[in-house]
């Protein structure tokens, strides 16, 4: 019975040194990251991918129209934001799935000692009974003292024994499940490492897209023009290709294609069939139009036509897009329209026009120092005045509704550039002065005057000053001038052996190049018909004139329609609020002002 106590108090304290030792099989540090911080993560990753979502679907129901190109542009940075968003979401999963394996294989490696120590414990325990021949199961056997004791011996020791053996299964099942939990880690952190790599592909893929849009948003800046007609019904694609065909030979001056021979241009008839594009897309002229120099297209009950600048300025334009119309309009609804042919007097002579004004070439009074201007991209803003309220004004201060409208641009230009010493520019006709009156191609003269204003100038403070500079700019002479120097340039680039595609480049700029950047320039085409006929304008609602902004941070184009001037702009200045300091101006001024929407 002593024994039997003693054996007793010996397995006690062995079975509670092993309780002891395997309370806790977990490790003791508390782990820094959880799932529940993946979990937030991807909750994250599941707007970013909503958010993509949604800008793609912006993307696919574009247009592919001048504003579009721009609105794709914008809308190709959000999608590049929202892909390093997601890159760095992905990196901040990957960042705590490190972590965690690195957790899982502490816990792990914790697990394993634990199985070792207590194998070792058990084994050095099973030893000493063995060693001390105390409890042995032959010693228990011949040493109990009933069969009760034996029993009871007995069932104890395997008791512990049954323990030792249920502790190390543990643990070798939280070994199991710990590897288990790292292999799922892996593959996890495998997966978004892979999502990772995706994304970066999906970042250049945008990148190069925005590219793209970049150099689509150039291109059309820099090939084209645009007139847009809207009519009071839906456009029959079929009618406007019926229009186009009866224009051929009504108009043979703009059927026509650039041939290059030995650097050298000139136009020749393009016999190529000349399509009706449907939508509102802005082609890539000559590249997308059969190598015409103009595009016709349409899109519910608006009619469009680009045309390269080199082929005709809007005073060329004009009379060609009035034509279709009406050959249109007489096919749609039987207007009768008379339509006459368009000939174009031969092309004025250059070197005539530099022998007269050989100034023009070497430094003059017209070159000025360089204005450094806003070159980001375009943004398209629309504004419609009540033409009566606008020629009311000009009256009030003596001046010409030009100089009025041009003299509200400068007091918006002012208070949005912040700047009182301006450069204004504006476009003029030199036919008349060329003696060319019927003449097709490009004629435009660009003038750039300097303007300094007061602080908070009202326009009645320096209305007559700019009417006068303006006229004194518009004489003759000066139209012929103009003309030498922006032509002087195209001329000397064609005598040179340049590269064909600088003067490619040339060719496709024309003589619109102005040579002197300005802070805005003003073209006002009045009515958008040549000849004025207010009978068509009847079958028009709208007429929009969208021109590149070259050589300014601000451009604006004017056409009057139904007593209304519509304003058309395209302003390269990144930052906000010109059109909210043009409206301001203009009803301070006393202007009527329809309309004044951000259109991209």
């Amino acid at each position: 019975m002593k024994k039997s106590k003693r054996y007793v108090r010996i397995c006690a304290a062995l079975l509670c040194a092993v309780l002891c030792l395997s309370v806790n099989v977990a490790p003791a540090m508390a782990a820094k990251v959880t799932q529940a911080d993946i979990d937030a993560l991807k909750g994250n990753a599941a707007s970013l991918d909503k958010k993509q979502k949604e800008i793609q679907s912006k993307l696919n129901s574009l247009k592919n129209d001048k504003a579009a190109a721009v609105q794709k542009k914008t809308l190709l940075d959000d999608q590049i934001a929202n892909t390093n968003a997601k890159i760095s979401n992905t990196e901040a999963q990957i960042s705590d799935y490190n972590a965690l394996i690195s957790q899982a294989e502490t816990e792990l490696a914790d697990a394993q000692q634990r199985e070792e120590a207590q194998y070792e414990l058990f084994c050095k325990r099973v030893r000493e009974m063995e060693e001390r021949g105390t409890i042995s199961y032959w010693s228990v056997l011949f040493k109990a003292n009933s069969f009760s004791d034996l029993l009871g011996s007995l069932d104890f020791i395997n008791e512990v024994m049954d323990y030792d053996r249920r502790v190390i299964q543990d643990l070798q099942t939280l070994q199991a499940e710990i590897a288990e939990k790292k292999a799922g880690l892996e593959a996890n952190k495998a997966a978004l490492e892979a999502a990772k790599a995706e994304l970066e592909t999906q970042k250049k893929q945008l990148s190069a897209q925005r590219d793209e849009a970049n150099k689509l948003v150039k291109e059309i800046d820099d090939n084209a023009a645009e007139y847009q007609a809207t009519l009071k019904e839906a456009v029959d694609p079929a009618l406007l290709q019926q229009a186009l065909d009866a224009a051929r030979p009504l108009a043979e001056y703009y059927f026509c294609h650039v041939v290059w021979e030995k650097r050298e241009a000139h136009l020749e008839p393009n016999t190529a069939p000349c399509r009706v594009r449907q939508g509102s897309t802005q082609p890539k002229i000559p590249e997308e139009t059969n190598d015409y120099l103009f595009s016709l297209g349409c899109e519910g009950n608006t009619v469009y036509l680009d045309w390269f600048h080199f082929l005709a300025d809007g005073r060329g334009g004009s009379p060609f897009f009035t034509l279709l119309l009406k050959l249109y309009c007489n096919l749609r609804s039987n207007a009768g329209f008379v339509c006459e042919p368009l000939a174009s007097d031969p092309p004025y002579d250059v070197e005539q026009l530099l022998a007269r004004y050989p100034e023009s070439q070497v430094a003059n009074n017209m070159q000025k120092d360089v204005l450094q201007i806003h070159e980001g991209t375009p943004h398209f803003q629309r504004l419609r005045l009540d033409r009566k309220s606008l020629v009311d004004l000009a009256q009030k201060e003596g001046v010409k509704p030009f100089s009025a409208l041009m003299g509200l641009t400068c007091q918006a230009a002012q208070r949005y550039l912040e700047k009182n010493d301006l450069a204004y520019s504006y476009a003029a006709d030199t036919r008349a002065a060329l003696g060319v009156p019927h003449a097709l191609y490009n004629c435009i003269a660009s003038f750039q005057l300097p303007l300094q204003l007061e602080p908070q100038a009202r326009l009645h403070s320096f209305a007559k000053q700019l009417d006068h500079e303006i006229r004194e700019s518009l004489t003759p002479e000066r139209r012929l001038f103009r003309m030498a120097e922006q032509m002087g340039w195209v001329y000397q680039v064609f005598r040179q052996k340049a590269a064909l595609k600088i003067k490619k480049r040339v060719f496709q700029m024309g003589e619109y190049i102005s040579g002197f950047p300005a802070d805005f320039w003003v073209s006002y085409i009045g009515s958008p018909l040549l000849p004025h006929s207010p009978e068509l304008e009847a079958y028009l609602t709208d007429f929009q004139t969208w021109v590149l902004p070259d050589g300014a941070s601000l451009a604006m184009e004017v056409t009057s329609l139904h007593g209304v001037l519509t304003c058309c702009i395209e302003n390269k200045v990144d930052k906000p609020g010109y059109l909210e300091a043009l409206r301001d101006v203009m009803e301070q001024e006393g202007i009527r002002v329809l309309e004044a929407v951000q259109i991209s």
